[in-house]
């Protein structure tokens, strides 16, 4: 029969637990510090606004998802009798080809240029802007209505966008005098004195 000393075995079992939990602990400790840094390094990164963000969707005209996302910004105010600009934003989702565009007015806003352009090798997701010079008649709530395709040797998509306009009133011009001008009164010329009648 084999004698084992049960003392020697505690000892060797007790030393192994505090080896195991000094690993725990030496590698916790690193791993939460590390972690602590990681946390605070993501919160003070200042944030950077996209150039995206000033654009706004314009309106799809069909159900589903569009092959091409369009987006617009008005870049002043739109006031009656004043032209003013607005900028798209075309992004495809797949790259193409070909990129092209159209925008036409209706009646009280009117495209004046850059009605209708296009773009070589557009890459997918990626934007693509242009301007557009628009002037309005008068007020009142308009559209644009934007006309987008992207081409490419396997397929071709077209999408119809609208673009709501709101124009505010212009200044009135000055008002006109109703006063009317006072004629001058025609001049008249002396009659001659008539003649002295010969003394007797």
């Amino acid at each position: 029969m084999v004698n084992i000393d049960t003392r020697a075995v505690r000892a060797t079992v007790l030393v192994a637990l505090i080896a195991l939990a000094a690993g725990c602990g030496g590698s916790d400790e690193p791993a939460k510090a590390g972690g602590a840094g990681k946390n605070k390094s993501a919160k003070d990164a200042p944030k950077t606004e996209s150039v995206d963000d000033r654009f706004a969707s314009a309106v799809y005209l069909a159900k589903g998802m569009p092959a091409i996302d369009v987006k617009y910004d008005l870049l002043s105010k739109p006031v009656a009798g004043q032209p003013f600009e607005v900028e798209l934003s075309f992004a495809p989702r797949l790259n193409t080809d070909l990129l092209e565009f159209t925008v036409t007015g209706m009646p009280g806003l009117d495209v004046v240029s850059g009605g209708a352009a296009s773009f070589q090798n557009a890459l997918g997701h990626q934007p693509h802007t242009a301007k557009v010079l628009v002037q309005p008649v008068q007020e009142g709530v308009y559209y644009l209505s934007v006309t987008a395709k992207a081409s490419s040797k396997v397929q071709s998509d077209e999408v119809a966008y609208s673009v709501p306009v709101v124009v505010a009133r212009g200044s009135a011009p000055a008002a006109a005098s109703t006063t009317p001008a006072t004629a001058a009164a025609p001049t008249t010329a002396a009659a001659p004195a008539p003649a002295s009648a010969p003394a007797k």
